[in-house]
């Protein structure tokens, strides 16, 4: 199985094997969202950041010695993947419990993940496709992204949700 940042690099022009070996497993172990005991010092580092891309940057070009173009590559999937957790650590904080896929229509995205448009999945664990669970942006290529949900609003009429906040207004 190709992991997205393993495409990414090779994408990239990327041939040294131990350093994709070395920078892949570094971004599968990657999680911002765990307690801050249990993070390691990159995962602090990146989420200090606070998402301030170039301090990254600098940092994964001097950690792996990698040339720009590749760097940029490296940096761009970590801030993704550090923004993603932060968003559905901060969507489960508030008490939201499920998102809903939105599947972007980019020449980069897989066509297979279309069939996911639209559906609920629980933020703990993300999405069953294909016999494992993933979230939006996961696979090589994917551009999918997802917004939070609450399934009684969704089912809700347009005209009783008006009704409902009109009650509550006073």
């Amino acid at each position: 199985m190709t992991t997205k940042i393993r495409a990414d690099l090779i994408d990239a022009g990327c041939t040294d094997e131990k350093l994709i070996a070395e920078i892949e497993k570094d971004w599968l172990e990657f999680n911002v969202a765990k307690p801050r005991s249990k993070q390691s010092e990159f995962e602090c580092f990146v989420k200090d950041c606070h998402g301030n891309l170039q301090i990254v940057f600098t940092h994964i070009s001097d950690r792996y010695g990698l040339p720009k173009h590749i760097a940029t590559v490296v940096t761009r999937s970590f801030g993704f993947k550090s923004k993603r957790q932060t968003d559905i650590q901060n969507s489960l904080n508030l008490g939201s419990k499920y998102g809903v896929w939105r599947y972007l229509n980019a020449h980069r995205t897989p066509c297979n993940h279309s069939c996911l448009d639209g559906k609920f999945f629980y933020l703990k664990r993300g999405i069953r496709f294909k016999g494992e669970f993933i979230y939006p942006g996961d696979k090589p290529g994917c551009m999918c992204g997802y917004r939070v949900s609450v399934p009684f609003l969704e089912e809700t009429p347009p005209s009783l949700l008006q009704k409902i906040i009109l009650f509550f207004r006073g």
